[in-house]
């Protein structure tokens, strides 16, 4: 996936993401945070390739992201650089 299609994409999934949509939503974390599954999920469903996951992801429980044409698209990955979440 180019970059201007990966943010383009971006910014369509950040319109969709909200409270109901998060796992774990919480109104000071940043847009993606609890959102990975569900975004993992509408990415697969849109452009194929795979859904892959981590098991421990920075001490956080089971994060997902996508393979697409064997590259690694996290679309999610940004809530991983907050602090006290």
């Amino acid at each position: 996936m180019d970059n201007a299609l990966y943010r383009k994409v971006r910014q369509a999934l950040e319109r969709s993401w909200s409270a109901e949509t998060s796992v774990c939503f919480s109104p000071d974390a940043f847009p993606s945070y609890g959102q990975c599954a569900q975004t993992a999920t509408v990415v697969w469903e849109t452009f194929g390739g795979e859904i892959l996951s981590t098991t421990g992801w920075h001490g956080k429980g089971q994060h997902f992201y996508n393979r697409l044409n064997g590259i690694r698209c996290d679309f999610t990955a940004d809530q991983f650089s907050m602090t006290d979440y």
